[in-house]
C-alpha cells in the first residue's frame, strides 16, 4: 500500500477520534495509540474491504506518549526552580514472562 498523509492519535483518544481522522479522504494511515478491537480496527477492516486506502498501526497507549513525556521534562525545567528533580521515568513493559 502506498501512504502519502499520516494522522496521528497518541494515547487512547476513543475511536470517534480515529474515526474522524480515518474519514478524512487524504488520510492513509492512522498512526495510534490503542483502540477497542471492535471498533477503529473493524472500520479499517470494512475501508479496505470496500477498496479504499487505510491502514493503521497501533504502537500500543504508554509507547504511543512517550516522546511528549519526555519533552514535558524538558518544558518543565524551564519555568521550574532549577533544584526541582524533574525526570521522566520510563514505565516499562507492563507484561511479565517468567
Amino acid at each position: 500500500m502506498i501512504i502519502t498523509n499520516v494522522a496521528l492519535a497518541v494515547g487512547a483518544p476513543g475511536s470517534g477520534a480515529h474515526l474522524k481522522l480515518l474519514q478524512e479522504k487524504n488520510i492513509d494511515l492512522l498512526i495510534a495509540g490503542e483502540a477497542n478491537e471492535w471498533e477503529t480496527y473493524q472500520y479499517v477492516y470494512d475501508a479496505q474491504l470496500q477498496g479504499k486506502n487505510k491502514a493503521v498501526i497501533f504502537l500500543g497507549h504508554a509507547v504511543s506518549e512517550a516522546s511528549g513525556m519526555i519533552y514535558c521534562v524538558r518544558w518543565m525545567k524551564g519555568f521550574l526552580p532549577s533544584n526541582m528533580n524533574i525526570q521522566y521515568i520510563e514505565s516499562g513493559s507492563s507484561f511479565t514472562t517468567y
